[in-house]
């Protein structure tokens, strides 16, 4: 949320906008805390879960990105 209400972005040298240098530093700052805290309080996630997510997250983001 904070990403779309100040966002100071890197202008390439056509000028267009560039690197979102805050949403870039915002991502990891939440996710990595979540990650901690998660791997605390949840169960062990069997190896095959965990692949079969991790490669519908990919899916889905080639998706988007091809879509978008």
């Amino acid at each position: 949320m904070l990403a779309t209400v100040v966002n100071p972005t890197v202008p390439t040298s056509d000028g267009t906008d560039g690197v979102d240098l805050l949403g870039g530093a915002l991502l990891p700052a939440g996710s990595l805390p979540t990650i901690a805290v998660a791997k605390r309080l949840l169960l062990a996630i069997p190896d095959r879960a965990h692949a079969v997510a991790c490669t519908g997250l990919l899916v889905l983001t080639l998706v988007a990105v091809l879509v978008v």
